[in-house]
């Protein structure tokens, strides 16, 4: 885990560094005024990601910098969330904050919570915790978000539900979130009950990618589609 954040954070640097203006063009944002300073992030982030190469190879002294590292990623979505309250940044910046910061609270956490009795806790009760995030992700799409999915046969009551229900619409798809989070833990908790470490990993993999799509499409729903569908309903109502 901690090397695909290595690789992540890398990436990120990269793009923000080469390609300042790439972010605020996909969230159909003005572009920035300074891009030194973007670019100036970006080569933060991506000395950390190097730092997490580090924490991946050598676990015994990985402690202080994952720690930082968590640190950072609960602080940035509390920022993130003053900034869209003010306006600054559009809601539909969730996407960003779901991958630099949001995937990794668990992982991290776990890491920093090892052979500690509530690391332990945490383990032994890994399949319940899943089994009670997936239970309310189900409940969730039966009773708030069924309404806005495609059974209903038309798009215009959709549409309507969604946009009067926005709040209701982002904190069901945010509990589909964490049950899928909650499925590659079970997955990681069961991968240690089997004898192939090898076989578990690559099991672990499929999951790992099965979520990021998850994730992404999740974070499109709940940043970008009850302000798109709003703007649909103004163009169809006048």
């Amino acid at each position: 885990m901690f090397g695909l954040a290595a690789v992540y954070n890398v990436a990120f640097g990269i793009w923000a560094c080469f390609w300042p203006g790439a972010l605020f063009a996909k969230l159909e944002m003005a572009p920035p005024n300074y891009p030194s300073l973007w670019q100036c992030l970006g080569m933060v982030v991506g000395l950390y990601g190097l730092l997490y190469a580090y924490a991946a190879v050598r676990l015994d002294r990985a402690k202080l910098i994952i720690a930082v590292g968590l640190a950072g990623k609960i602080l940035g979505p509390i920022g993130m969330f003053i900034a869209v309250r003010s306006g600054e940044w559009p809601l539909r910046a969730v996407t960003l904050i779901v991958f630099n910061d949001f995937i990794w609270w668990l992982p991290f956490a776990l890491f920093l919570l090892d052979r500690t009795r509530i690391g332990e806790g945490v383990r032994a009760s890994a399949p319940w915790i899943c089994a009670i995030l997936n239970a309310a992700a189900a409940v969730a799409m039966l009773f708030v978000l069924r309404g806005g999915t495609e059974t209903v046969s038309s798009i215009t009551p959709r549409a309507t539900y969604i946009a009067g229900h926005a709040l209701l619409w982002r904190t069901g798809w945010a509990v589909w979130m964490m049950a899928g989070i909650s499925l590659v833990g079970f997955f990681a908790w069961w991968g240690a009950w089997i004898s192939s470490h090898r076989l578990a990993l690559v099991a672990l993999a499929v999951a790992l990618t099965g979520l990021v799509c998850d994730l992404f499409a999740e974070s499109l729903l709940i940043g970008w589609l009850p302000h798109l569908l709003i703007q649909l309903l103004r163009w169809l109502l006048f």
